[in-house]
């Protein structure tokens, strides 16, 4: 258990603070809003460039997933004038998913099978 936690604090992860991501302001019910939205995401741009193998899904959700945690993480001190927590993430998260979508599609645009 200790390892597990040892790597869970290169990420920041508190149980503490009430979120996943200790200051990203990411709470454990808007991680799984971000993950739907992610795995949407994800299916539409796998949709969009034809590829259809397991690799580029687990790709795309990746990235998808790490564009907004990140943009949650930098937008952390940003506070919008919404009072749902889980709409704020969703938000955030969405812009971080719009820039990861943009350079996974020029990724897949310069590769080849």
């Amino acid at each position: 258990m200790d390892k597990v936690l040892g790597l869970l604090s290169i990420f920041d992860v508190s149980s503490r603070s009430g979120g996943v991501f200790g200051s990203s302001g990411v709470s454990s019910g808007s991680v799984s809003i971000l993950i739907i939205l992610a795995v949407i995401g994800a299916s539409y741009i796998n949709g969009m460039t034809g590829r259809t193998r397991y690799l580029d899904s687990a790709v795309s959700v990746s990235g998808m997933l790490i564009g907004a945690f990140l943009a949650n993480a930098l937008a952390g001190h940003v506070r919008l004038p919404i009072d749902s927590e889980i709409l704020v993430a969703a938000i955030v998260g969405l812009g971080g998913m719009t820039v990861t979508g943009l350079m996974l599609l020029y990724a897949y645009r310069r590769s080849e099978y």
